[in-house]
């Protein structure tokens, strides 16, 4: 039985691949590919529009509270009363830093943050060749 089975795979011609295997395989490479760059293109500018609308938004509210807070109250004391001001400036900048709305300050940071990853995996997203050289 071995021996028939040794005759029989001696006697198969070879089957050799089409002469453009090689192309249509590196074809369906690139045009995948090209359609993983595409969905991540597509997520990144997701990113971008929702990271400047909420940057927008964090502006607006910013400014609303800004203009609400006694700091501004404050700020507004150099020009009309500034001997005072002089005079008393590390109970002025104490009270300066005390009403200073740092919650909204962190909240407008955040869109930024948002901003600058998208940047980020814009520019990186065409380059393949990290850190080839090494």
């Amino acid at each position: 039985m071995t021996q028939n089975l040794s005759k029989i795979f001696k006697n198969l011609p070879e089957i050799e691949p089409s002469a453009n295997l090689e192309w249509n395989i590196m074809k369906s490479i690139r045009l995948a590919e090209q359609k993983k760059l595409k969905n991540r293109l597509y997520f990144i500018q997701l990113g971008f529009a929702v990271s400047i609308a909420a940057l927008v938004l964090a502006v607006l509210e910013f400014g609303q509270t800004i203009l609400k807070s006694d700091f501004w109250n404050f700020i507004q004391l150099i020009f009309t009363d500034y001997k005072v001001v002089f005079l008393a400036w590390g109970d002025y900048a104490y009270s300066l830093m005390e009403t200073f709305p740092t919650i909204e300050i962190s909240l407008l940071l955040i869109p930024i943050l948002g901003l600058l990853i998208c940047f980020y995996y814009y520019f990186n997203s065409g380059n393949r060749n990290h850190y080839k050289h090494i």
